[in-house]
């Protein structure tokens, strides 16, 4: 029999194969490289989208955080002043009746009449008037018994020198 050697021909036909393989490997690799690269230019490229985003809204958070601050430094202020009005206001209503008492002795100016002292404490008010005229103590006490919380009125003479004009003083309860 003829022997006939295939391993040539074997050898080139796996040479042929290993060439294709190396060469598809190669391809595949080249493929793969160039995907990776795309996939990764692509997600770098929407991670410094992202980032720019981030910091103008780190931005604007800053910004906000900023205008909060002066809002509520302003709301503190606003809550203060508020508080200072109410305050005003009640001291206001409270005193009202001691501000009518006072407007009463401005309009009825009296002729000769002096106001020395006028005193308040939580029951009474006293008022030491200095006049030559009893008249002008009659007018004054008539003026003020108009006033609804004044009550009670007594007059006594303070200083009664008969050199000097004397002093009266009148003292009212007062009402709540």
């Amino acid at each position: 029999m003829i022997e006939v050697n295939f391993l040539p021909w074997r050898k080139l036909k796996q040479k042929k194969r290993r060439t294709r393989f190396l060469f598809i490997l190669l391809i595949i690799i080249a493929i793969t490289t160039i995907l990776n690269s795309i996939v990764y230019f692509n997600i770098n490229q929407k991670l410094a989208a992202q980032k720019a985003r981030n910091d103008i809204l780190k931005n604007y958070i800053q910004k906000l955080t900023i205008k909060k601050e002066k809002y509520n430094a302003i709301q503190q202020q606003h809550k203060k002043l508020l508080a200072l009005l109410i305050k005003q206001h009640q001291l206001k209503n409270k005193n009202k009746k001691i501000i009518m008492l006072i407007n009463t002795l401005e309009k009825n100016s009296f002729k000769n009449l002096t106001l020395k002292s006028l005193k308040i404490n939580q029951t009474l008010i006293t008022l030491e008037v200095q006049t030559a005229k009893n008249t002008n103590i009659n007018k004054l006490t008539s003026a003020l018994s108009k006033l609804s919380f004044l009550n009670k009125p007594k007059l006594s003479i303070v200083s009664d020198n008969k050199k000097t004009i004397p002093i009266y003083s009148i003292q009212y309860e007062r009402l709540k």
